[in-house]
Order: C-alpha cells, then sequence, then structure tokens
C-alpha cells in the first residue's frame, strides 16, 4: 500500500474549489497537482477497458504511452521503467515518484465534478479522500448565468445533483473518505473550517493555511482574492431578478434548506422538486447551442471582472465537446479514440 494519499477537491464550478486549493497549497507536505489528462481518460471515460477489448492484442505499455502522452512531466521516468501490471500501477507509481521527489505526502488535485465519478474513483484508489465544497446555490447559479448564459433552472439543476452526489456517496463511502464543507463557511469561520479539513486529511493544522500570498493569485486572471473575503456572499440577491431566485429555488429549494441557507420563497422547501431528465437535457442543449453566437463573455483581467471575446473556434469546439460529452453515449464519445498507428504492428 503506498504511503501516499491522493485528495480531490469537488464541487461545482464557481463553489470556491480554487481558494481551498489555494489554502492547502501552503501546507508543507501536500503538493497541489495540476490537472493529470491521462487520469480522465482512466476513470471518467473508463477508456482503458474499453481498447483492451477492441485491441486484445495490443502491448500495454504501447497502450500506457499513448494515454499518458499529455502528462509527460509527470510520467515520462516510469514510461522508461520496465513494463508494468496494470495502467492504475503506472499511474501510482509515478504519482508517488513525483511526491517523494517533492518531499510531499499528500497529492491535491482540484477536480470539479468528480463527485460524478466517485465510484470509478475509489475503485483505482480505495484510500482516496474527495472533500466536496458545497456554496449557495443562488450564488453559482447567478455566477454561471452570468459567465455563460446558461440557463438558470439547469444551473440550479446541475448544482442539485452535484450536492446529492456527493451526499449519497458519502453515506455509501463513509466519512473517512469523503467530507462536505461550505464554501461560506470557509469564508467566515476559516480556522474553525481548516482545522476540520485537516483533521481529516491526518495533518497538523497551521496558522499558514489562512495564508493567500501563493503565485497563482499573481495571475490577473484569478478569480481568487488575497484576503478571505465573505462581503459578496450573498451578492446574488442582486444579480438575479425575483423570478430567477423563484425559478432556481423552486428547484433545489429542499437541499438549500438541508445546508442551512434561508429562501427567499419558503414554499419552496416542500414544493421545490427537480425538473425532469428529458427537460433539463433540452435546457442544456438549448444553451450549448445559443453559446455559439454568444461572441462575448465575462472573464478576469487585473483581478476585475472584464467582457472578452469568444473566438469562433472556440466557441465551435466547446459546442462540439458539449454534445460528446454530455449527449452522446460514453461509447460513442469513445469512438472518437483512436489507437497509436503502431498498436497493431506485432
Amino acid at each position: 500500500m503506498s504511503d501516499f494519499t491522493k485528495v480531490f477537491i469537488s464541487g461545482v464550478q464557481r463553489s470556491g474549489t480554487t481558494l481551498l486549493a489555494t489554502l492547502l497549497s501552503n501546507h508543507q507536505q501536500i503538493y497541489v497537482a495540476p490537472k493529470v489528462k491521462s487520469y480522465r481518460w482512466l476513470t471518467y471515460f473508463n477508456s482503458y477497458e474499453r481498447l483492451l477489448l477492441r485491441q486484445p492484442n495490443v502491448d500495454q505499455q504501447v497502450v500506457f504511452q499513448h494515454f499518458f502522452k499529455k502528462d509527460t512531466d509527470l510520467f515520462s521516468s516510469q514510461l522508461d521503467a520496465p513494463p508494468t501490471a496494470s495502467a492504475i500501477g503506472l499511474l501510482n507509481g509515478a504519482i508517488d515518484t513525483f511526491l517523494k521527489e517533492k518531499n510531499k505526502r499528500i497529492w491535491l488535485e482540484k477536480a470539479p465534478h468528480i463527485e460524478f465519478y466517485s465510484r470509478d474513483l475509489f475503485y483505482y484508489y480505495p484510500n482516496a479522500k474527495i472533500i466536496h465544497l458545497i456554496r449557495d446555490g443562488r450564488a453559482v447559479a447567478a455566477s454561471r448565468y452570468h459567465r455563460k448564459s446558461n440557463d438558470i433552472r439547469a444551473a440550479a439543476q446541475e448544482w442539485m445533483q452535484s450536492c446529492s452526489i456527493a451526499m449519497a456517496h458519502q453515506q455509501l463511502i463513509g466519512e473517512d473518505n469523503i467530507i462536505i464543507v461550505l464554501y461560506e463557511d470557509l469564508l467566515r469561520k476559516p480556522e474553525e473550517t481548516m482545522r476540520r479539513i485537516m483533521s481529516f486529511l491526518g495533518e497538523a493544522y497551521h496558522a499558514d493555511l489562512l495564508s493567500l500570498q501563493g503565485e497563482e493569485l499573481q495571475a490577473t486572471d484569478s478569480y481568487v482574492k488575497n484576503s478571505l473575503d465573505d462581503s459578496r456572499t450573498d451578492s446574488w440577491q442582486n444579480e438575479l431578478t425575483d423570478k430567477q431566485i423563484k425559478q432556481v429555488e423552486s428547484v433545489a429549494g429542499q437541499l438549500l434548506c438541508k445546508f442551512g441557507y434561508a429562501l427567499k420563497y419558503p414554499q419552496f422547501e416542500t414544493e421545490g422538486k427537480a425538473m425532469s431528465l428529458s427537460k433539463y437535457n433540452r435546457l442544456r442543449i438549448w444553451n450549448a447551442f445559443k453559446l455559439i453566437f454568444k461572441r462575448k463573455t465575462q472573464g478576469m483581467k487585473d483581478k476585475k471582472v472584464v467582457t472578452l471575446k469568444r473566438p469562433l473556434r472556440s466557441r465551435l469546439g466547446g459546442f462540439r465537446m458539449f454534445f460528446y460529452r454530455l449527449i452522446f453515449s460514453r461509447d460513442i464519445y469513445r469512438e472518437k479514440f483512436q489507437p497509436p498507428p503502431d498498436v497493431n504492428s506485432k
């Protein structure tokens, strides 16, 4: 068993996952990793197993090289080593070697939406830990609506699904492996919240964990401020119309109450319910189509929210990926994967 711990920060986008990762990066035993693309191939799409079924005579090391070629900084030394018996063995070996070199014990990756793939994750990493961050669903919906013009009801549904699946997996897998943290607690009770998180990770708390002075904060497009400021936690009240607030609460009202968020329309504590899957998908398809024609979006520049242009190529690419990943079946997406030319040259 590895002496190292793999930790993932989950939650819908705009829930404060970057803020939490920035704070945890201050701990001397934690390495905050970039997105590992090959890990997503192995888990989100279960591509490895499907590929071997279609290509039973493939040399596994060739397949590994193809999967991991986009993460050369992480896997270069492992790919030159003798063939390993499993893809997860290679992945773990690479991460453990990397942590040894960095003199760290914890591999931390910010992975929004990974809560939907927890079964895959714990299949590969039985001792992994997930910190699931939850922010007021109305604030998340407001942020996503203004940044990408998401339908406000679809944004509320996505938030509700993320929270629900995180709670279900916490009950199934256990609180020793999955912890749920409120974004507002992180801002309003930072020391208490960080002590709780560090206890979950099995590491000592120290005051530097509340520092926001990391290199990542120097980026002009960073959304993370230089202090734990809770002044805008309720800004959604001014950013959304009464109709929009009602739409969000009609979908997510029961869960908002469960996490202690007061409703503007109290009747939705009992009357609120999720949209049907067909309606939800229709809204998402329509929104994806509208985004093709949305030439501008909100972004960060010089630590301020500004309007940015969206190139046509980027808009079309986003539309294509939406259908590959969210509408068509996983098998259709997998058909896009082609083994390297020399796979069958045995």
